[in-house]
């Protein structure tokens, strides 16, 4: 690349030395030719990872650390698709560790798509928090949001999935127990 004329050679890869630029700390640079569009030191986040088990029928949806509006926007429409994935009764599962933060554009996306999930069968909620003010911000949101299914937070993601396998269970054993009475043919 034009105008790199300094070079050091500390920095190591796969035990050889390697020549760098002076003062760039191993990271490409932008060459001085390229627009705005080829900023190679954009920092990126990790998006919203969804993931769906079908076998207990729930969703799990993985905060990243700092969601971006463009990320916030993808999570709405994401979360959407996933939950039509599911025909009949699921739970979510919200893994928010990463998470030190929700921004207030997220808190809103979250409160819409509660209810939104609620309509569509959602039949149990758990969040995974890192801390004391996480649970409460989470506890606030089912509250404002006026859930009516059980939600609780948990700090391990082990026991938030064995609290929502054992209540589906116990569904499915009651749903056995009990079936459905029949409708009676029109008159």
């Amino acid at each position: 690349m034009a105008g790199f004329t300094y070079y050091e050679r500390t920095h190591r890869t796969n035990g050889k030395m390697q020549a760098r630029p002076k003062g760039s700390r191993g990271r490409r640079e932008r060459p001085s030719h390229a627009g705005p569009a080829a900023c190679y030191d954009a920092p990126r986040t990790m998006p919203f990872e969804f993931r769906i088990n079908r076998e207990d029928a729930i969703l799990e949806v993985v905060y990243p650390a700092n969601p971006t509006a463009l990320d916030i926007g993808g999570f709405a429409t994401g979360v959407r698709k996933a939950i039509e994935e599911f025909s009949g009764p699921w739970s979510s599962l919200v893994d928010q560790r990463q998470l030190t933060f929700m921004p207030p554009d997220l808190l809103k996306a979250v409160m819409e798509l509660n209810g939104y999930a609620e309509r569509k069968q959602m039949k149990r909620h758990a969040r995974v928090v890192v801390n004391a003010v996480a649970s409460l911000q989470a506890w606030r949101m089912s509250k404002d949001g006026h859930l009516q299914v059980p939600v609780r937070t948990f700090q391990d993601r082990d026991e938030a999935l064995a609290w929502l396998r054992a209540e589906a269970q116990a569904d499915a054993a009651q749903s056995a127990a009990c079936p459905a009475p029949t409708p009676r043919p029109p008159r």
